[in-house]
């Protein structure tokens, strides 16, 4: 554009236009770059870090009809080392029965329900984190 005097910005509506607009999506590129983009990569890592996992595995023995409930179970697997387990995760509409030497892997967010079933009296299950 060749020099522009305040009085041809004034006079031509088309140059006041042109340069509004590229004010306005200059403005929206930096809030992008600027603000959007880190503001949304701290909350992720903030999100991400505050999930506390298990460093090792755990055992746990649940008598017949008992019910284990465990929140925020994603990428955790579950073995079923004697009887057997109904596991019931929150927002998924099929459910899973182990039995004896198989294992599951919890894919989803929120509620695991864990349920004891079968004819043991005891069903022994492990919790580690996938690996």
């Amino acid at each position: 554009m060749e020099n522009l005097t305040y009085e041809m910005y004034l006079a031509n509506l088309a140059i006041r236009e042109e340069i509004e607009r590229e004010g306005r999506r200059a403005r929206a590129e930096g809030m992008r770059r600027f603000v959007a983009a880190p503001l949304a990569r701290t909350i992720a890592r903030l999100f991400t870090s505050a999930r506390p996992k298990p460093a090792a595995q755990t055992e746990i023995g649940l008598a017949r009809g008992n019910v284990l409930r465990v929140e925020n179970a994603r990428n955790m697997r579950v073995r079923v080392a004697r009887g057997m387990l109904w596991i019931t995760q929150e927002d998924d509409p099929s459910d899973v029965v182990l039995e004896r030497g198989e294992s599951f892997l919890l894919d989803r967010d929120g509620v695991a329900l864990l349920h004891a079933c079968g004819g043991a009296p005891q069903t022994l299950i492990s919790l580690a984190p996938a690996v």
